[in-house]
């Protein structure tokens, strides 16, 4: 439109006033020329607006379509970075891999000669107790069967129901558990005293108590009741009720035992609890 404006401008002389009224044939036809002028020269002005208004605009397009590109080409420079960082990785984690698994190997074959050794080492052991034990027993039948012994009072509740020295505490690591009382060292055949006065609510034999050989539980209160296990027979019966120190049975090896001696708890509403805490 501009273009088109400036070539008519240019074609056609620009009128002054006197042309204007010297050329009017009246003055209704001045009127006219007059508002014919003032048209065209708003529509001059407005031409004239539209084309200033889209320069600018064309400036501030292009500074943001440079700036674009600039972000582009920083955008393009990272991808490519980041692309040769992840390649660089890549190559180094198939090093790595082939280096784990051979290290994977090693260890494995190491954990494997730990696992024999330690099966040799417990069957060792096993066999040693056992060895243990036969010494012992024969001891025990060569010094003749022991007695039950004064009644041994702790600062607890309970009185201690065989004198001997403790071989197990409780909480200690056992193979494939954790250790339930106390272990009593005490000649095979030893009378096991009542902790406490109570009613015997368990009674149970080799075949029955999972390892706990002859076992028996004596029931004190609602709440707390002891149990005797590894006897080597009872001496009591099923619904009895015992007095403190009263003699409930003999220490024995049977069930999982290495050697004669008492598997003492304490159970808190089932549970068991540290013995130490109630003699």
């Amino acid at each position: 439109m501009l273009s088109q404006r400036l070539v008519e401008i240019y074609k056609a002389d620009k009128p002054d006033v006197l042309t204007v009224v010297l050329g009017s044939s009246d003055f209704a036809d001045l009127l006219e020329r007059t508002e014919f002028i003032r048209r065209i020269s708003e529509q001059d002005r407005r031409i004239v607006t539209l084309v200033r208004d889209a320069r600018a605009d064309a400036v501030t397009t292009e500074a943001h379509l440079q700036k674009l590109e600039t972000r582009q080409v920083k955008i393009t420079d990272t991808v490519q970075a980041r692309r040769d960082e992840i390649s660089s990785v890549r190559n180094e984690l198939v090093g790595t891999r082939v280096g784990y698994a051979k290290t994977r190997a090693g260890k494995a074959a190491a954990l494997s000669k730990v696992r024999d050794d330690r099966q040799e080492l417990q069957e060792d052991l096993e066999l040693m107790e056992r060895a243990s034990a036969r010494i012992q027993e024969k001891l025990r039948v060569a010094q003749g069967n022991p007695a039950a012994g004064p009644v041994r009072q702790g600062s607890g509740q309970f009185i201690w129901p065989v004198n001997g020295a403790i071989t197990g505490v409780f909480g200690e690591a056992r193979p494939g558990h954790l250790h339930a009382g106390l272990d009593i060292a005490a000649g095979e055949g030893t009378p096991i005293r009542a902790a406490d006065s109570g009613r015997v609510i368990l009674m149970q034999g080799t075949g029955s108590s999972g390892g706990y050989g002859n076992y028996t539980c004596i029931q004190h209160n609602a709440t707390t009741s002891t149990c005797y296990a590894h006897q080597s027979r009872f001496g009591t019966s099923m619904g009895a009720n015992v007095s403190k120190g009263q003699v409930i049975g003999y220490v024995g090896n049977t069930g999982h035992s290495f050697g004669a001696h008492l598997h003492f708890e304490v159970r808190v509403n089932g549970a068991p609890v540290n013995p130490m805490n109630y003699l």
